[in-house]
């Protein structure tokens, strides 16, 4: 059994083929931790994926069939959480079940099959059964894996490694509980700490051990010197369940896909592209419109907002470029921003046009 394991986020249908959930929980049982989309489409539910997305060590999706459950805006959990993986760049594994002769595969999920094969084709193994499967879940498992970093995962310890470093550690301290020991001094003046984990004894792992221990003062002593930012990062009116699954601050960067006509040699071209941006630019693009604004208008000033940079973005592909027109950021990655800014509470839907849609307007 290897001590080695990771964190990997499941992305999935959660009731679709769980013989084929289960047979992956089973073989990598001893080598990740799990955690996946909730079955329940809701904003909380999509803070929370983003969120384990953001701390795991990979992702792992599975195209089973189904395209899942839409939002109100025709895009399933499944989706958003791809994006989310493909935005904080994290390895990914695809699984595909291929389709057999008389099933029928929806239209939303055959365009997302094909915009997945588009941009991870290296990453895509499919397989044709349950039978298949786990040779396949192998295969690809092991490719994912080997490109980790080895700051990934985390050793797993036995019983008998942590009370050893304990005796050790209490052979130094003369006490048999843990207790600070940031103020205690040697006779020479070295700090006790830094002659523990300086001293030849103690392994790797003890050391590591030993210096996570004894910065928990120091982590509670910045905790509070941030306070005053972190109120203006995590507002006192946000949910404090869905306040911990939010941007960490108004400059997190973040990447938006978009499509847009690009002009070269007097030929029309479709081109796909991306860029980086922050939630502050976002906002002060936001912050131009009036009062109140539908959700058209922030589409529009959003797409706006991507041109000024499309030239730049697409002379990487097309030297020869002399325009740029149509830019049209994507669907998914539109619906994703407009849930994070309501969730953190910088926008909020304040009355029904008379067409029935609905009217915004920033919290600031």
């Amino acid at each position: 059994m290897t001590k080695q394991r990771y964190h990997a986020h499941l992305i999935a249908v959660s009731d679709h083929h769980p013989e084929l959930l289960s047979d992956l929980h089973l073989h990598l049982a001893d080598e990740v931790f799990f955690t996946q989309d909730l079955p329940r489409h809701s904003s909380r539910a999509a803070s929370y994926s983003r969120q384990c997305i953001d701390e795991c060590d990979l992702a792992i999706m599975l195209l089973l069939g189904s395209y899942g459950e839409p939002n109100a805006t025709g895009v399933s959990q499944l989706h958003l959480s791809y994006l989310s993986a493909k935005t904080k760049q994290k390895p990914i594994l695809i699984l595909v079940k291929s389709p057999s002769a008389d099933s029928k595969v929806s239209r939303q999920l055959s365009d997302f099959i094909d915009m997945v094969e588009e941009r991870d084709s290296q990453n895509i193994y499919y397989f044709s059964s349950e039978i298949d499967f786990e040779a396949v879940l192998a295969d690809g498992y092991r490719v994912v894996s080997n490109g980790l970093s080895e700051q990934a995962g985390w050793q797993k310890v036995s019983d008998n490694q942590s009370l050893h470093a304990l005796a050790k550690f209490s052979s130094f301290t003369n006490i048999s509980t843990f207790s600070p020991p940031s103020k205690e001094v040697t006779a020479d003046g070295v700090n006790l700490r830094e002659q523990l984990l300086a001293s030849s004894t103690l392994s790797d792992l003890e050391q590591l051990d030993l210096a996570k221990w004894s910065d928990t003062k120091k982590a509670t002593s910045d905790k509070s010197v941030n306070q005053n930012q972190q109120q203006f990062d995590n507002p006192s009116h946000v949910h404090p369940f869905t306040a911990s699954f939010l941007p960490t601050s108004l400059h997190e960067e973040f990447t938006i896909s978009y499509d847009a006509h690009a002009y070269q040699h007097g030929n029309l071209k479709h081109v796909h592209l991306t860029t980086t941006t922050t939630w502050q630019q976002v906002l002060d693009c936001l912050n131009e419109l009036n009062e109140t604004f539908s959700t058209d208008a922030i589409y529009r000033k959003l797409n706006d907002m991507v041109a000024k940079t499309a030239m730049e973005q697409v002379t990487k592909t097309l030297p020869m470029a002399h325009a740029v027109s149509n830019c049209q950021i994507n669907q998914a990655d539109f619906d994703h921003m407009l849930e994070q800014l309501q969730a953190f509470d910088w926008l909020e839907q304040t009355a029904l046009s008379r067409s029935s849609r609905p009217l915004w307007q920033l919290k600031l």
